[in-house]
């Protein structure tokens, strides 16, 4: 199209491509908590977010708009594999639906 500037966009490949779970290593929550923050380091986010509460009201502004700035690279959870080695249909819903894909490789 002629006066449109496309932007290419660079794939990058995921941090962690897959994950391996053993569904009975530990609680359904638990592991979810662990499969999320090897890709997403919620409890970062949840801190810096937090860390609003003690900056004086004027001056939250400018301090949220530079957790914005200097927001680190947050891969989606579509680019890891999740590698179940078992059966837990529950488990493997809640992945799928926060987004990561599924293999299911049976024990082993």
């Amino acid at each position: 199209m002629k006066g449109w500037l496309v932007a290419q966009s660079k794939h990058e490949e995921p941090e962690i491509a897959e994950i391996k779970i053993d569904p009975e290593s530990e609680t359904e929550q638990k592991i979810l908590h662990q499969t999320v923050q090897q890709v997403y380091n919620i409890n970062r986010d949840d801190f810096n977010t937090r860390e609003i509460l003690l900056v004086p009201q004027e001056e939250r502004g400018k301090f949220f708009d530079d957790l914005r700035k200097n927001y680190p690279i947050r891969r989606e959870f579509q680019n890891t594999e999740i590698i179940l080695n078992g059966e837990n249909n529950s488990l493997a819903g809640k992945l799928a639906g926060i987004g990561f894909t599924q293999t299911d490789r049976g024990p082993g």
